[in-house]
């Protein structure tokens, strides 16, 4: 059994624009839809580049875990976030650190290497810190209460490309809830860290590419991983990530008749440190990002489109 304490956020760190522009015109827009059902988010895989082999000893970096491993990981995210609407600055608030505990079991690895593993969201714990207000702590953690006992079901390479994730079947009528669990696919995608198919040595460095759809935002994502450490036993990565989405018509099935969502731009970045151990599925690491978003809202009778910037990280 395979135990370790993870605190990279495997939850939305690309903070969906979409529904947060959402809740704060309409409250109550999103209510009573089935996250699980959501199959927008899907990532068509990533295209690994080599740019520098590294120094000797060299070796192929390959993920192993036996049916049966399995490890426990703690996901803690903060989040800080800006929004002005229509040029005015929205009022913001200090938001507490969201701690969930999460184990991961491998259920089978196929003759190809692939591994598959089940992962259940166990505990979820929000923080008390100075300049919070406790109210808000309380309803955050009350509200996050839902997140307990959802499944996700992953299928990753050997070499750490996402093939397939499953969302088990649960109903949260709880938009904060739903947009966590609507963007896990794309933040399991984020975290991801491909591994490229030559054998590499210490100062290896390469290029990851993916075209994921995310909280129904199609974004180009492009990392720059390097290898700073590698022993028989473990590997060491760094990275470098740019998000960038084009302007796109954003839908929604709850959004009330006549009202049309624009994304007119989003650009992020970010960076992270890895660790990557023997018959581990998942690594030990912290990544950090930030994105800027520009959405258009066209309200039904109102004179002008609302057009808010939100800024997080």
């Amino acid at each position: 059994m395979k135990t370790t304490r993870h605190c990279s956020p495997m939850l939305p760190q690309i903070v969906p624009p979409v529904l947060i522009a959402l809740l704060a015109l309409l409250p109550s827009a999103i209510t009573g839809s089935t996250a699980a059902a959501d199959a927008r988010d899907k990532s068509a895989g990533a295209t690994v580049t080599l740019i520098e082999a590294g120094v000797e000893p060299r070796r192929a970096l390959r993920l192993t875990a036996a049916p049966g491993t399995t490890q426990r990981v703690i996901f803690s995210q903060r989040m800080q976030m800006e929004q002005t609407m229509n040029g005015r600055n929205m009022p913001s608030m200090p938001m507490p650190v969201t701690e969930f505990q999460f184990t991961a079991e491998v259920d089978q690895v196929d003759e190809e290497g692939t591994i598959h593993y089940t992962g259940t969201y166990e505990k979820v714990s929000v923080k008390e810190e100075p300049g919070v207000d406790p109210n808000m702590r309380r309803m955050m953690e009350q509200s996050m209460q839902s997140m307990v006992g959802v499944e996700v079901k992953v299928a990753t390479t050997d070499r750490g490309i996402i093939r397939s994730f499953e969302l088990g079947a649960v109903e949260v009528g709880d938009p904060t809830v739903q947009q966590i669990l609507q963007g896990l696919p794309g933040a399991f995608e984020q975290n991801s860290m491909p591994l490229p198919e030559e054998p590499v040595g210490a100062g290896a460095k390469w290029k990851s590419e993916s075209t994921i759809v995310f909280q129904g935002i199609k974004m180009d994502m492009v990392q720059i991983i390097t290898l700073t450490d590698l022993t028989e036993a473990s590997f060491h990565l760094s990275s470098e990530l740019t998000m960038h989405a084009k302007e796109q018509s954003l839908e929604n099935p709850d959004l009330p008749r006549g009202m049309e969502m624009t994304l007119k731009s989003m650009e992020g970045s970010g960076g992270g440190k890895f660790a990557f151990r023997d018959a581990r599925p998942m690594p030990i690491g912290t990544m950090k990002s930030s994105t800027e978003t520009e959405i258009e809202v066209q309200i039904p009778q109102a004179d002008q489109p609302q057009r808010m910037i939100q800024n997080s990280n």
